[in-house]
């Protein structure tokens, strides 16, 4: 038997035109645009969320600080190296466990601490202790005990911002933040601080929101 044969001619392989090329790029650029947004997304709520958890670790830590120290809130100096040094028998949140990398938030740009605490809480003290009514209390506690103030609505910790002339010691960012202003609050996540209450929990502010329902100072009964 004679075998058939094939009078088709070869298929001939075709390259891709310019046209359908650019097309390819085109869309492999899309691509990755869109997987950059994502991944810078994803990045920056991973940065939030530690963000939030340093602030709540703080303030657990303050709170076993005050534990220690008859109830009272810290003072402004709560994060501050070699305190004794200053002063004989002075402690803060390093005793505890407070570390240069918990006060830094991933965020932020200036040097730690990146959390300051409510100037209300550790401004003067009570019958003119220590350094009298109005000063800032550096060295042993702050102005309250957790017992004088709602823990449920009082700011204890707050993100703090750079500040010309509102520093201490020179300080990058200052250890007492005034959170009834609103160029004090580090509002580095969407245009929300973070910041910490008295009985542990935290949430994301808006600094405007604060500093018009002074929620800090309205939670404080004594």
């Amino acid at each position: 038997m004679r075998r058939a044969v094939n009078n088709h001619p070869r298929a001939t392989r075709r390259g891709f035109t310019l046209v359908e090329l650019l097309s390819v790029i085109a869309i492999i650029g899309v691509l990755a645009a869109i997987l950059i947004v994502v991944i810078g997304g994803v990045r920056e709520k991973t940065r939030t969320a530690r963000c939030g958890s340093n602030i709540r670790q703080i303030q657990s830590l303050a709170l076993i600080w005050a534990k220690d120290n008859r109830d009272w809130v810290p003072q402004a100096m709560w994060f501050m190296k070699d305190i004794h040094k200053s002063r004989a028998g002075a402690t803060n949140l390093r005793s505890v466990g407070y570390t240069d990398e918990l006060g830094k938030c991933p965020s932020s740009e200036i040097l730690a601490p990146n959390y300051g605490i409510n100037s209300k809480l550790v401004q003067g003290s009570p019958g003119g202790q220590q350094w009298g009514d109005n000063y800032t209390q550096y060295y042993e506690h702050g102005r309250y005990k957790y017992s004088q103030i709602q823990t449920a609505s009082t700011i204890v910790f707050a993100e703090t911002a750079k500040v010309k002339d509102w520093s201490f010691g020179g300080a990058a960012a200052y250890m007492a933040i005034n959170v009834g202003t609103t160029n004090t609050l580090g509002a580095r996540h969407d245009g929300k601080a973070w910041v910490a209450y008295a009985d542990g929990h935290v949430e994301l502010k808006v600094p405007s929101d604060i500093a018009t329902d002074p929620i800090w100072a309205r939670g404080i009964t004594n």
